[in-house]
This record gives structure tokens, sequence and C-alpha cells, in this order.
């Protein structure tokens, strides 16, 4: 059986505003995901709440507009339990297989003056993932203290709560990460829901002696390369990995333009997301981000 193109079309048309998402670490009722999300929902438009497989759903929005908001206000949660969400297109699998990376809000620290502008801050959150977006503060540099970017991040990701930047003149700057939500996620299986000790796959690579997790003789889980995680408000709850010092001039950086979008347009799970910038991300004009206007906003 071949059907036509005019017939996938129709179907791609009729999910085109929908997100697919699970709830991380939980199986959460579908009558309490439908309530509490259409109650937390409803002032941007209205959504259905439809099941799919193996504990995922489907939220299809009246608009594109409404499913924009909520990816970009995110993250979401209901009796605890975070909700992973990517925009669906045309070929995803409806399972948490194909979330192997999402976008997450940090809160970057110590970035000297010199390196605050939006080529240089792209360059820096790049060394974490792939940059997306800032937010209205930090694209206008209303404040110096620290740098809000959405970062497109892998499952693979050790998720660091510090890393090195080189300055000019050779030396090294600790910038200090802040994650607004961290998921749990597996090195091992690259998939967001379980943590690499909870990983079978783990499991399995522990009888040839290697561990899901690296661990890091002296220091406790979450605090390598950190000074005082705990004064800044830095998760320390995350898995360790190798003290390399990350320049982002080395570990492919893509700067985002003048309105932080991704100057390159690689081809990345980003686009799949429907953030692959901020006119995509928050569904606004670039020259709306430059005058602050209509923005929505996530809680800092």
């Amino acid at each position: 059986c071949e059907p036509p193109d005019e017939v996938f079309e129709l179907g791609v048309k009729e999910w085109s505003n929908a997100l697919v998402g699970y709830f991380v670490g939980k199986q959460i009722p579908f009558k309490a995901v439908k309530e509490q999300l259409e109650k937390k929902w409803k002032k941007w438009g209205g959504v259905s709440v439809i099941t799919g497989d193996n504990g995922t759903f489907l939220f299809k929005f009246d608009n594109s507009t409404a499913r924009d908001l909520v990816l970009s206000n995110g993250p979401w949660e209901v009796w605890g339990a975070y909700l992973v969400l990517r925009q669906w297109e045309e070929g995803m699998s409806l399972s948490k297989d194909s979330f192997s990376s999402i976008p997450v809000w940090v809160k970057l620290y110590n970035i000297p003056a010199e390196l605050w502008t939006k080529p240089s801050l792209s360059y820096i959150a790049s060394a974490l993932g792939v940059p997306l977006c800032m937010d209205a503060a930090t694209t206008t540099s209303n404040h110096l203290s620290f740098a809000r970017v959405c970062i497109e991040m892998k499952a693979s990701s050790c998720f660091p709560t510090s890393y090195k930047v080189r300055r000019r003149n050779g030396t090294m700057i600790d910038v200090m990460v802040q994650y607004s939500w961290k998921p749990l996620a597996s090195s091992v299986c690259r998939v967001f829901d379980h943590s690499s000790k909870q990983c079978h796959l783990a499991a399995k690579k522990d009888t040839t002696g290697r561990q899901g997790d690296t661990e890091v003789p002296g220091e406790p889980p979450g605090r390598q390369g950190v000074n005082d995680s705990k004064r800044q408000g830095v998760d320390s709850r995350v898995t360790p990995c190798e003290d390399i010092p990350l320049d982002p001039m080395e570990t492919g950086a893509i700067p985002m333009g003048a309105t932080g979008g991704n100057v390159n347009q690689e081809e990345d799970a980003s686009r799949k997301l429907g953030v692959g910038g901020i006119e995509n991300s928050l569904g606004v004009a670039p020259s709306q981000i430059e005058r602050g206007e209509n923005i929505p906003q996530v809680d800092t």
C-alpha cells in the first residue's frame, strides 16, 4: 500500500500544532494530566490531551502560537513529575526513545563584561549544547549577574555544574551553570527517563567492569569542579563527567545572531523541536525581541 502525498499532507496538517511528551520517572493517570495541564494552558488556547504509546501523551493545540508558548514556558509538571516535550513531526516515533535531546533553560554565572554580547554568549553556551535563544533581560543586557539561555542538550550530556572558558590573554575563567530543570537522563542508552545507574544497559555493562556513571575519586557526585554550587543555587544532583576544561571555540560552537538565532542553520534536534530560533520558539518577530515586546517569560 502506498498512499499518495496528498493523504500524508492532510495528516501532517492535522497534527502540525501538536506536542508529544511523557513524564520522567512516573506514570501519571490520564485524568490528572488532562485536568491539570488544560487548566495551566487554557490562557493560551484550547488543547486536546490524547494518550500515546508506553506512557506518552499527545497535546493537540488550536494554533501554533499556543503550542510554542507552552514549549517555551516550561518546564511543566504534574504531581511532582516533570513533563518532557517535543514538537510533533512527520515520521517521529511516539515513544520515549525519540527524546534523545530536549531544550533546557540554564543560567550562566561569572561571565566577564567583555564577553557579554550575543555572539560571545552563544559561543559560551554552545559548550553545553546547541543554543536556541536568550531571554529578554539577557538580550538587552539589563543585568550582568547571569545570562539566561535556552540550550538544546542531549541525554548523553553530563550536565556539568561548571566549565572553563579561555580569555583572549590565555587565562581561564570558571563559568557556573544553574539548571531551571535538570532531567534524569541515561548517558548509556541516551534517553531521558531514568539515570545511568537505573539503565538496564548499564547493568549489563557492569558485568564487564564498566559503569553507567563515571565516579570521580575524592569528590561526591555533582561537586566536581564546583567551588560553591550551593551558594550559587546550582543543583548538585548531576552525573559527574571528566574534568576537562571546555573551550567553546573547540567544541563546535554555534553562534546565535543578533536576536539569538542559530546563524549557521545547523540541522539539529532543535529544528525538529520547532525552537531553532527565538521567532520559532516564542512566536514573536526578531524586531519585537530586540524591543523587548510581547516576549513570553519564564520565572527566573
